[in-house]
C-alpha cells in the first residue's frame, strides 16, 4: 500500500500517540523494567571482567547480583535515616528562614524600599522542600520495594545479554550478518551509565565531605541526593545544590552559604565539565535541548524516577531510530550540534572522523550510508543542497 507524505505524517503522529500512551499506563510495568535493564548495562562490564580472569559465567552472574543488592540496601537505609531526621529538623529551618525574610523586609522598608513578606511567602515553605525531596525519594524507594522482580529482571537480562547478537542476527534472516552497529550502541551506552555512575559517586562523594567540613547538617543526604540527581544533566546538579546552600545560610549566614556553593560548583565543574568528558568523550551526543526537553517529558511520564533515567532512556531512543531507515532523520535532531557538525564533515569528504558515537565506531562506511541508509551507488550529494538535506535512496 502506497501512503502519500501527509498519510505518512498522520499515521506517524498516531504512532507516536499511541506509544505515550503505552508508556504512560504502563508505569508499574515499566519503571522497574527499565529500571533493571540500566542496572543489568551497568553490570555487564563487572561480568566480562570476572570472565576474563576464569570464573564460570554462572558464579560471575551470581557475585554482580550480590554487589547490586549490596548497593541499593546501602543507599536505600542511607537515604531513609537521612530523610527522617531532616524531616525531623524541618520545622527549625522553616521558622529559621521566616525570621530571615521578616528581618530583611524590615531592613528595607526602615530604608524606604518598599517590600512586603507576602512576596517572598514561597520562600517561607520549607516544606516544599521537604515534599519534593520526600517525592523523590519515596519514587525511588516504591521501585526499590519491588526488589526482588527487579532482581529477577536483571538476572535473565544478564543471561540473555550474550546471545540478543545471535538472536537479532536469526530475526534479520542471516546469523552471519554485520551487527556491529548494534554491538557498538550496547558498548556506548553501556560506557555511559558505567562512568556516569562511577562519576556521580564520586560527585556525591565529594558533596557530602564538603558539606560535612562546612559544618551543614545532613551531609550523608546532600552528598547521596547530589549522586542520584546528577544523573539528570545541568538540571540536577543545581537542584541538588540548593538545599545545603540554604541550611548553610540559616545556620551559618550568607558568608559560609557562599564558600559552600563555591565548593559544590567547584566539584560539579571539574567532575562533570573536565573530567567526565575526557573519559567518556561525546559517547551521549545528545543536544542539551533535547536533555532538558526529555527530562521534562520522563518526569510527567513516570515522575522523578523518570528524571532520573532520562537521559538514559533517551539515549536509547536515539540508538533504536539510528539503526531505522525511515526515522533516522530523529536520530540527527536529538544528536549535539558538535556530533552533527562531524558526521556533516565526514559526509562532504573534508576530513576523516573518527567518532565515538554509538554509529560510528569501527564503521568502514561513510557516515551518510551508516546514518541515513544511503547506498554507495546513490548519485552524489548536491553542494548546493540544505546542509542537512536527506537523499532518498533509489527503490
Amino acid at each position: 500500500m502506497n501512503l502519500g507524505p501527509g498519510e505518512k505524517t498522520i499515521l506517524l503522529m498516531a504512532g507516536f500517540v499511541i506509544v505515550v500512551a503505552g508508556l504512560r499506563f504502563g508505569e508499574p510495568l515499566l519503571v522497574p523494567l527499565f529500571l533493571a535493564l540500566v542496572i543489568a548495562t551497568v553490570s555487564s562490564p563487572i561480568i566480562r571482567w570476572l570472565e576474563k580472569r576464569r570464573v564460570p559465567s554462572a558464579l560471575a552472574i551470581i557475585l554482580a547480583i550480590v554487589l547490586d543488592l549490596a548497593v541499593l540496601a546501602a543507599l536505600g537505609t542511607l537515604v531513609g535515616s537521612s530523610l527522617s531526621d531532616f524531616s525531623e529538623a524541618a520545622p527549625r529551618y522553616q521558622a529559621a528562614l521566616s525570621n530571615l525574610i521578616k528581618t530583611n523586609v524590615a531592613w528595607l522598608a526602615a530604608r524606604g524600599v518598599p517590600a512586603s513578606s507576602d512576596l517572598l511567602a514561597p520562600l517561607q515553605d520549607f516544606g516544599r522542600l521537604v515534599d519534593l525531596l520526600g517525592g523523590l525519594v519515596k519514587s525511588v524507594a516504591n521501585v526499590v520495594s519491588m526488589l526482588l522482580f527487579v532482581l529477577l529482571l536483571v538476572v535473565f537480562m544478564l543471561v540473555e545479554f550474550g546471545r540478543w547478537q545471535l538472536k537479532i542476527g536469526y530475526a534479520l534472516g542471516d546469523r552471519h550478518a554485520d551487527l556491529s552497529r548494534f554491538g557498538n550502541a550496547a558498548r556506548e551506552l553501556q560506557k555511559y551509565l558505567g562512568v556516569k555512575t562511577a562519576a556521580n559517586a564520586v560527585t556525591g562523594l565529594l558533596c557530602g565531605v564538603w558539606a560535612a567540613i562546612m559544618g551543614v547538617d545532613f551531609p550523608i543526604l546532600w552528598g547521596l541526593i547530589a549522586f542520584l540527581l546528577n544523573y539528570i544533566p545541568t538540571i540536577g546538579t543545581i537542584i541538588a545544590a540548593i538545599p545545603p546552600i540554604v541550611l548553610a545560610w540559616l545556620a551559618f549566614g550568607p558568608g559560609t552559604a557562599f564558600v559552600t556553593a563555591v565548593g559544590f560548583v567547584v566539584i560539579n565543574v571539574t567532575l562533570g565539565n573536565v573530567i567526565e568528558p575526557r573519559i567518556m568523550g561525546r559517547a551521549l551526543g545528545l543536544s542539551p535541548l533535547v536533555v532538558l526537553i526529555s527530562m521534562v517529558f520522563w518526569w510527567w511520564l513516570w515522575g522523578p524516577v523518570g528524571a532520573l533515567l532520562s537521559a538514559p532512556l533517551t539515549m536509547m531512543v536515539k540508538i533504536m531510530l539510528a539503526n531505522t531507515t525511515d526515522l533516522r532523520w530523529l536520530a540527527i535532531m536529538l544528536g549535539s550540534p558538535s556530533w552533527v557538525e562531524e558526521m556533516q564533515a565526514q559526509w562532504d569528504g573534508a576530513r576523516p572522523v573518527e567518532h565515538k558515537s554509538e554509529l560510528c565506531v569501527r564503521s568502514e562506511k561513510p557516515a551518510h550510508e551508516v546514518l541515513l541508509g544511503v547506498r554507495a551507488t546513490d548519485p552524489p550529494r548536491d553542494p548546493s543542497a540544505t546542509p542537512y538535506a536527506i537523499p532518498r535512496s533509489p527503490e
